[in-house]
This record gives C-alpha cells, structure tokens and sequence, in this order.
C-alpha cells in the first residue's frame, strides 16, 4: 500500500492543565487479552454546531465513523481497549477520569528518523516544525490556528526515533476541534522555508546542551560505545543545523506527504473520554485516511538493525568538562522496553549497584562530586540498552574510580534473603515513580501510542509499582547475570577537551 519513500535509505504552547515533564521509560509485567466485540460501539452521536467561516471550511466528523472500526480487544489487567480501523490504523483508549474533562491523544506515523540517510538526516525535525506552524496548502492563512485560538485544546508535533508524532491535549468539549485542525494537517500541511529554520535552530539548541551538560556528556558516551561511526550511522547522532536548512520546502514536502498517505499509525486517546466518544473521534477523523499496512514490532525490521558494538571497550574521549575533572564511566548493555520484568530488575540492580560503588570509592580514598546510574532501555533498537554508572571526580583519580566501579559491577551479587531490606530501599523510588505514571494521563497517551510499533504487552503497563515492590533478589541476580558480564561491559574516561 501507499507510494514508495522517497528517502536513500533501504527499504511549548501556553498550556491550561499542568504539565508533566516528559516521561522516562518505565515498563512493567502481565499476560492475556479478551476479544471485546464492535457492538460496544453505539452510533449515532451527533457533531457539535459550527461556529464560524474557518470551520466550515475544516473536515468535520462524519457518521460513518462506527462502520471504520472493525476490530476490537480488551486487555484482561489494563483498562485499555485497543481498535484497528478499516484503513490499518490502531488506535487505544483508556478512559482516566482525573483530571475531570481532560483528554490526551497521541497519533504516531511509524517512520520519521528511522528512515533517514546520511543525506535526509534531520528532515523529520522540519516536517514535524511544519505541523507545528500549522499552515494549510489552498488555506487562508491562519485557517487552521483560528479554529482552536479560543478553545482549551493545544496541538504540538514532534520528530521521535521512530516516528513523525502529533499531540493533541485539552478539554472534553474542545478536543474534536483540534482533532479537525489535525485531520488537516493529515491530509493538506504546507511546508514553509520557516519551518525549516525554526527546526534548524532547534537543532543547535539541541547541540549545544549536548555539550555543555551532564545529560550530553553521557549521551556522547553512550553513542560512541554503542553505536557504529556516524558517517557509517548518521541516524544516531544529532542532526546538523546545516543539513536541515539545506533541505528545501519541496524536499520537506514530499517526506511529510508520504508518511501521510504510507506510514503505518498507531495512536492512543486518554482522559475524561468514553470508548464510544474515543472511537468515533478515531473512525470520523483517522479513519478518513488513506489504507495502509498494519502496525506491528516487525514492521521495518531492516532499518531497526545496528551493528553491534565491538566490547569489551576502555576508551577516552573528550567533551566540555571542567579543567581538571574527569568523568569515569563504567557499563554494560542490557534492558529492552519490550521485556518488562527485567528491566525493572535492571533498574533496581543499577541503584543498589550505584550505591556500592559511592561506598567503595570512599573506601578507595577517591573523592567525588556525584556518582549516579542511568539506564536507557532499548526501544526502536532492540538489543541496544544500556546501564552505565558515572562518577565526576579529580582527573588525577579517574584510571582508580574506573577500576573501583568495574570490580563492584562485576562482582554484584545479592544474598538471597539478607538484602531485602536494602532492595525495598532501593526499589521506592522506582515505585513511586510508576504510581505517578499510572495516574498521568499524558503518560499514558505517550505509551500505549507505541506498544504495537515497540512489541510491548499492554497488560506490562499494569500494576507498575506493585511490580517494583516485590522485585526480589533472585531476578536481579539472575539479570545481572545475563547482562553484566565481562563480554558486555564498557569502560569510558571523559577528560576536557586540549587537556
């Protein structure tokens, strides 16, 4: 279905409601679904009256929208039903009646930088800006932005590792109007030589917290240790400002125009919502669009492929630390998005990992300003997540600290019974973290709008902080086994640049 890719690879608005920082990833455990059958739909929901010369002129929802569901599934532990329209688009829903009249819809269009080249890197960063300036071709103007300007309903767009990503936000009453401004901007955006720009200098934003932060200097390590060479690999490294403002407008349009009519989607609506009003939110204005293929964690398995890294691995690199710093960083790969119940053992492992290291290092007589452990799943990539503990310390002590945490991660072993108590301490963050999760709207949205892309089971999502609760030692023992080994670990000395 749809036309071939023209890409050289293979084939904050003001905003009403409290925000939510964006979510960490954060997956959890359970098993099965129940077929729920169409009749939950009820047809014959009517459109609200139009209200002015824009509106006229926007795609309205029709009545046809219950016969465009055609599949539908309930998932036994998460209250989530998941739909396939007739066209190949998923869509979720998951009624959240708090905050009351809320709604959150994510729209995903699988793709975007997981098909980008060394040439067409950074073009999804200008077709997501052009979403965002909202411009319509043969529209007047600000057609589009006129329509939702008095309504409690917000539109971003962002480029994601995977795919070209809309978001629409906002109250009960307001959200089918942004999801008519959206049903444009899938059918007839206008890429503009200002999109362009505004993704361009995105991007040097973007470049230059990479190199002056804590956060950057950690994702420098990670890729260089990970990921093959960039001119081998471009889709791993940050776009070029001068890359993107070489694309033209046409360029940007036909990438933009092919995922409209060709990528698969997988959406998800949350909040203060009814299945029936979800769905005929998802049949009147989703499912107008063209067919396409059906999502799945097999489609374009060619472009999710990495070479693997060559480790064991003791590299320096250097990057804007202070005069007379070092960051040691030591890691292993391990944690994919797609298996739950080890990642979450994972991720307790690595805090009661990071603080014995803290320990040791005092013993070792090494002073620090900050030990602390990241763990980046694998998503789009699968095989390629990562825990690594860092520590900044004096340059002079950094070779020591290095040596220090490899010996405690790959001498990591919990008692069977005597470290309970140390692993309930370590795992309460975590738990409180997934309850928070469990609770945000926005979070759901985000999430259930990539499990089929991502091969997750909805039901993982379920009783989050429950399952970091009775994380015990003999999974985190046995995952650490699996994982930090002496085969898969990595060491990197981040040292200041000309020193």
């Amino acid at each position: 279905m749809g036309k071939t890719l023209p890409c050289n690879r293979p084939a904050r608005p003001i905003y009403k409601h409290k925000p939510m920082r964006a979510p960490k990833p954060a997956i959890f455990a359970g098993v099965l679904s129940l077929i729920v059958g169409p009749s939950a739909i009820t047809a014959g929901a009517t459109n609200p009256p139009e209200s002015g010369a824009a509106e006229e002129r926007l795609t309205s929802c029709d009545g046809k929208w219950a016969s465009r569901v055609v599949e539908m599934q309930g998932h036994r532990r998460a209250p989530v039903v998941t739909a396939w329209l007739r066209n190949g688009v998923c869509v979720h829903h998951r009624r959240m009646e708090q905050p009351a009249g809320l709604v959150f819809v994510t729209i995903n269009l699988i793709g975007g930088e997981l098909l980008e080249g060394a040439e067409s890197r950074g073009i999804s960063m200008a077709a997501a800006a052009a979403w965002k300036g909202k411009e319509l071709r043969g529209g007047a103007g600000d057609e589009a932005r006129r329509l939702i300007r008095d309504r409690d309903v917000y539109i971003e767009a962002e480029s994601t590792s995977a795919s070209l990503q809309l978001r629409i936000w906002g109250s009960r009453e307001d959200v089918e109007a942004g999801m008519r401004v959206v049903a444009e901007l899938l059918s007839r955006p206008e890429v503009e030589a200002e999109a362009i720009e505004a993704a361009a200098r995105q991007a040097e934003k973007t470049l230059a917290m990479l190199s002056n932060s804590e956060q950057g200097h950690l994702r420098t390590v990670l890729s260089t240790v990970l990921y093959p060479p960039t001119d081998k690999e471009p889709r791993t490294a940050p776009p070029s400002p001068a890359r993107i403002r070489a694309f033209t407008p046409l360029a940007v349009q036909k990438w933009l125009d092919w995922h409209i009519e060709s990528a698969p989607i997988e959406a998800a609506i949350v909040g203060d919502l009814s299945l029936e009003q979800a769905m005929k939110l998802a049949g009147g204005f989703l499912g107008r669009l063209p067919d396409r293929n059906r999502i799945s964690s097999r489609t374009l398995t060619e472009s999710r492929k990495l070479t693997p890294p060559p480790l064991p691995s003791d590299l320096r690199i250097n990057a804007d630390v202070p005069a007379g710093t070092a960051l040691a960083v030591v890691g292993f790969m391990g944690g994919d998005e797609s298996g739950p119940a080890e990642l979450r053992a994972i991720q307790v492992g690595a805090r009661l990992i990071n603080e014995r290291i803290k320990s040791e290092l005092a013993n070792s007589g090494v002073m620090h300003t900050g030990v602390g452990a990241s763990v980046v799943p694998a998503a789009v990539y699968s095989g390629f997540g990562a825990v690594m503990i860092s520590a900044r310390v004096a340059a002079a002590d950094a070779d020591l600290a290095t040596e220090v945490m490899t010996r405690v991660v790959r001498g990591f072993s919990l008692p069977p019974q005597n470290d309970r108590e140390r692993i309930r301490q370590a795992a309460v963050p975590l738990e409180n973290q997934a309850r928070i999760f469990e609770e945000d709207q926005r979070w759901w949205s985000v999430t259930l709008a990539r499990t089929e892309t991502l091969g997750i089971e909805i039901d993982d999502l379920a009783d989050a902080a429950t399952a970091f609760a009775t994380v015990d030692a003999a999974a985190i023992n046995d995952a650490m086994r699996r994982n930090a080994t002496p085969e898969r670990m990595f060491r990197v000395i981040v040292t200041p640049k000309g020193g």
